[in-house]
């Protein structure tokens, strides 16, 4: 019975780190973004790369939550479906040529 108690604590401790690990690492990713997006532009492929890595997380997240009979929030639904748009545009704009040199890592040119 001991035995049982300690592993369902273990257990309730490794699932309440790993969700704290995770919203760690979201706050970390999108004050990444938010830097990247400051100090080197909307364009530039590092805050595009790191805006599909949020979009990427949003999306499970919904995923999640519909699978789970649970509504997402529409507000948070709204921002990836504008984050969706943006690298839309980006990767068309890379595609066409558009896009200047210093907006693209060298190793897709």
């Amino acid at each position: 019975q001991g035995h049982q108690d300690h592993r369902s604590n273990s257990n309730n401790n490794n699932n309440t780190s790993t969700t704290e690990d995770m919203a760690i690492s979201q706050e970390l990713d999108e004050q990444l973004f938010q830097m990247a997006s400051s100090v080197l532009g909307a364009k530039h492929w590092t805050t595009n790369f790191m805006l599909l890595s949020l979009l990427d997380r949003s999306l499970s997240s919904f995923n999640a939550a519909m699978l789970l009979g649970e509504c997402p929030d529409f507000e948070e639904l709204a921002e990836s479906i504008d984050s969706l748009e943006r690298l839309w545009k980006f990767a068309f704009n890379f595609a066409n040529g558009k896009v200047h040199l210093a907006h693209v890592p060298m190793l897709l040119l």
